[in-house]
């Protein structure tokens, strides 16, 4: 499951539903023990084994600062990369990596990254841009659009993602919201020298000259 805004109290509300369960001393018996994770876990028996070993060698104090970082997590006051105590370098060669995979065109791999550190930071907007870019190199307009979205809910003067939702909205012959797109992109090149705005009036040009739209009218 994507780990995104739209989502985030559900998660919530599943941690606390565990909370209890987490923050219970267990003891070495495995009568105490039972019953203490909820059903789903009888599954998978040996997971459940494992968790219950964990839960019992866990200081109380610690677990609690550790479901304390989580609720933030959740509510996006904090990142995951915060929790766990990644460096930002480190998260920065990942990135590099990845853009690296993207130019040679191993948009598996590529993805997987992206993904990977749009989770463990969801509040860098290059993140979801660049996976919206991988998409949008494989023809899958569609989750590049909600990728870009995404981005643009974290950074709304991010040209790049406006102008490429634009492209990608112009693919799908969804004129209007291209030209909204290619139009906001447009107004954040006041000089005319970004290359994203350059992008963008050669799109709006072949969508007004094509006679699919107007860059005055609203949906």
């Amino acid at each position: 499951m994507r780990l995104s805004w739209e989502n985030r109290n559900d998660i919530l509300k599943l941690a606390g539903a565990l909370a209890p369960c987490f923050l219970m001393t267990t003891g070495d018996n495995k009568k105490s023990r039972k019953g203490i994770l909820p059903k789903i876990f009888d599954k998978n028996p040996e997971l459940k084994e494992k968790a219950l070993d964990y839960l019992a060698r866990v200081p109380r104090e610690k677990k609690e600062e550790d479901f304390k970082k989580f609720e933030k997590f959740v509510k996006g006051e904090i990142t995951w990369a915060e929790i766990k105590g990644y460096p930002k370098s480190m998260l920065k060669e990942l990135a590099r990596m990845a853009y690296l995979k993207y130019q040679t065109g191993d948009f598996r791999l590529a993805e997987s990254l992206f993904k990977g550190l749009s989770i463990i930071d969801h509040v860098n907007w290059y993140y979801r841009s660049a996976l919206g870019a991988v998409y949008q190199k494989q023809k899958l307009y569609e989750q590049a659009i909600e990728e870009y979205t995404m981005a643009l809910s974290l950074n709304d003067k991010e040209i790049a993602s406006l102008t490429n939702r634009g492209e990608c909205y112009l693919h799908l012959e969804n004129y209007q919201s291209a030209l909204n797109d290619l139009t906001a992109a447009i107004a954040l090149d006041h000089e005319g020298k970004n290359s994203w705005g350059k992008r963008a009036r050669v799109l709006q040009k072949k969508i007004i000259d094509e006679g699919h739209g107007n860059p005055l009218m609203e949906e």
